[in-house]
């Protein structure tokens, strides 16, 4: 039996450009901006998996799917915005991002609100 988990997020995506940082030396970090949105992120996910609205993917193949709604006409890269909500939800959703065997990921100008929505389904 499949399990799965739909996601309203009334909050607006972030880029990988902003999420992440990088030393002079090349190191890799989350910068504050990223820490904010992804502590944010896990917030409304665990509010959600405590009203029962989520549920935990333990182990299971996974397929994904994000919209991204932006309130702006501007031209946005949707893949760029993929991974960092990828990695706030690891460990609140799902173990690891390996367990995700299919993705899907789109976008919608001009709305009224900035939200994201988030479907993961168990892959048969």
């Amino acid at each position: 039996m499949s399990k799965r988990t739909i996601l309203r997020l009334p909050i607006r995506a972030v880029s990988q450009n902003t999420f992440w940082g990088h030393t002079r030396g090349g190191m890799k970090y989350i910068t504050q901006k990223g820490r904010i949105w992804r502590d944010t992120i896990q917030i409304l996910v665990r509010k959600a998996l405590k009203k029962g609205e989520a549920q935990w993917h333990d182990k299971d193949p996974l397929q994904v799917e994000y919209i991204f709604y932006l309130k702006t006409k501007r031209k946005i890269d949707t893949f760029n915005m993929e991974k960092p909500l990828t990695d706030s939800l690891q460990g609140l959703l799902f173990v690891d991002d390996e367990q995700i065997k299919k993705g899907i990921v789109s976008r919608v100008y001009e709305t009224k609100e900035d939200r994201i929505y988030i479907s993961i389904t168990t892959s048969p």
